[in-house]
């Protein structure tokens, strides 16, 4: 994955290297960071989206994202709510002090047309015949 700041509307984040693992790990593992959305802009939806395309993204890479979770800022979601957000998107709690959260890729890529297709994908039919 590209380093760097990730920006969606008012939500931001930063992907960047897990210096504190092993050197041999930090190749899968990848850090995330100053998760942040305006003020004005919460609960409109841009953190979702953006953590969502995060995640995604390190599924077709097969990269695993970690990161390390504080205490919010005023007017953001309090400690719980936040460890929940997180666990909604498959980020698991590996470490409690420092409280570290781990997501582990999905182990497959999605071919390019499922992220860039605007129509509905039919549903499979009800049974099958051989």
């Amino acid at each position: 994955m590209k380093y760097g700041k990730r920006q969606w509307h008012g939500a931001s984040l930063e992907i960047g290297v897990a210096a504190a693992l092993p050197q041999h790990m930090r190749k899968d593992i990848v850090m995330v960071s100053k998760v942040y959305c305006e003020p004005t802009m919460r609960r409109q939806g841009y953190a979702n989206t953006l953590l969502a395309r995060v995640c995604l993204q390190a599924d077709m890479e097969r990269k695993m994202l970690m990161l390390k979770v504080g205490d919010g800022e005023e007017g953001a979601l309090d400690h719980q709510a936040l460890l929940e957000w997180y666990e909604r998107y498959g980020f698991e709690i590996v470490q409690r002090e420092p409280l570290l959260m781990l997501r582990q890729h999905i182990g497959m890529k999605a071919p390019r047309s499922v992220l860039t297709s605007t129509r509905e994908v039919p549903s499979p039919p009800a049974t099958c015949s051989p």
